[in-house]
């Protein structure tokens, strides 16, 4: 095969023709029906020269061997070994081949591709017209706080398809950028390059001043203050950001000045738990301190402030608001949202189920989630609690001392740690539980 290539590129443009040709031709048949099934990089590679030089791509034989990269497993990876200018075309040629199938597996690994095949297929797909399509599909992937994150930087890239679409407006995209950044689950191999295009996202002044010129005035203090308390690791410059962001929006200087100590990395909790205190914080900020303010000012009508019982109550009252406002925003600056997908599940930690069999082969199951997370009905328990702490770094096979209701410890060795299950995931979600008849 590596003869043919050669040959080929040493022929230079167009493709060769008469007994040449012909040579080629018949080597790459031979290529293709002698390839095993595990050889799909050597197929592709196969099939886009025989294509380019002659063969028809509405053969059997060329139609057969299509088939099998139509595999979503097996298109996923011979799309990432390919060079990044033939990936498009093949792209082109399993379209030409399998219209129907081909569409359908393109759109339907948009959230699995790595950056660069992301890329590549989205291109062929806004070339032939599928836009719309495209975006339904991606429409459904950003429902999630923590989307995938190869779709946030390639939107980030694409501001034009994301205002021909209506997708995710730039000062959600923002937030979005910040979750990926903090989530230690998004730090994976082969996710280098996804990351530096997030990266570069926030470091770019335009976009970050666009993105906050979306914000109302309570979103842009959350940013400031989630950047002012940016987890190491992250790879950004946090505190140059937040003085060009309060460059752009003075009001925000007072977050610049606070005294506010920077976000341990381990401070994690689920999407519902953060996203129930940030509608208590705006309940506070929109509801409780407005009404508190028309009550002093009520108050300051009734004469003479020494005496004035209303006025001193609701100034008391202002103080306990504002407190509760600064705690409010000092926790969900300091404790990052997940959903806890691609956690990993080797030891016990957060974003595991546990199994746990005891003496008398009873069992237990139990699921760490973040610092904010309880539900006894479903097992789940917050990072933070006993038991999760004398779970945490275990492998399956430990023995460890748990506790039970009455404080003693009981011992019972971990048999099984798996990802979280369905019914965890909803809840993260804040999604209704499965009803089942009966």
């Amino acid at each position: 095969f590596q003869g043919c290539e050669e040959i080929r590129a040493a022929t230079g443009l167009p493709p060769p023709d008469g007994d040449l040709a012909a040579i080629l031709q018949d080597r790459l048949r031979f290529i293709l029906q002698s390839a095993g099934r595990r050889d799909n990089l050597v197929r592709a590679r196969a099939l886009l020269l025989a294509l380019e030089t002659g063969l028809a791509p509405d053969t059997p034989e060329i139609s057969a061997q299509a088939e099998l990269l139509l595999q979503p497993e097996v298109f996923r990876e011979v799309l990432a070994e390919l060079p990044a200018r033939s990936q498009g075309t093949l792209c082109e040629i399993l379209r030409k081949i399998h219209p129907d199938r081909a569409i359908a597996l393109f759109i339907a690994g948009i959230a699995e591709f790595d950056l660069g095949s992301l890329n590549e297929v989205l291109r062929h797909l806004e070339a032939r017209k599928d836009g719309t399509t495209v975006a339904a599909r991606m429409r459904g992937l950003l429902q999630a706080e923590t989307p995938p994150m190869e779709i946030i930087a390639w939107l980030c890239r694409n501001p034009v398809f994301r205002a021909t679409h209506g997708l995710l407006a730039d000062g959600r995209l923002a937030f979005s950028v910040l979750t990926l950044l903090e989530n230690p689950g998004m730090a994976g191999v082969g996710r280098t390059r996804c990351r530096n295009q997030l990266r570069d996202s926030l470091a770019d002044p335009a976009w970050l001043g666009q993105a906050c010129r979306e914000m109302n005035d309570q979103q842009r203090r959350d940013f400031a203050l989630r950047l002012k308390n940016a987890v190491p690791g992250m790879g950004i410059d946090n505190m140059t950001l937040l003085m060009r962001l309060v460059k752009l929006h003075p009001e925000l200087e007072d977050v610049l000045a606070e005294n506010t100590p920077a976000a341990a990395p381990a401070r994690l909790t689920s999407l519902r738990s953060y996203q129930e205190r940030q509608a208590a914080l705006h309940k506070l900020v929109n509801e409780d301190i407005p009404n508190n303010s028309r009550d002093i000012g009520q108050a300051r009508s009734y004469g003479d402030l020494r005496e004035n019982f209303e006025y001193k109550s609701a100034k008391e009252t202002q103080g306990i608001l504002m407190r509760r406002r600064a705690e409010f925003e000092k926790l969900l600056s300091e404790i990052r949202a997940t959903d806890f997908e691609n956690f990993p599940t080797d030891r016990a930690g957060p974003g595991t189920t546990v199994t746990l069999q005891y003496d008398n082969s009873t069992e237990d199951t139990f699921s760490i989630l973040g610092e904010w997370d309880h539900d006894e009905a479903l097992g789940i328990i917050p990072l933070r609690a006993r038991l999760a702490e004398l779970l945490l770094g275990r492998n399956a096979g430990a023995q460890v001392e748990v506790p039970t209701a009455d404080g003693s410890l009981r011992t019972a060795t971990i048999t099984k740690i798996d990802a979280l299950g369905p019914a965890v995931k909803r809840w993260i979600h804040g999604q209704p539980e499965e009803q089942t008849d009966g």
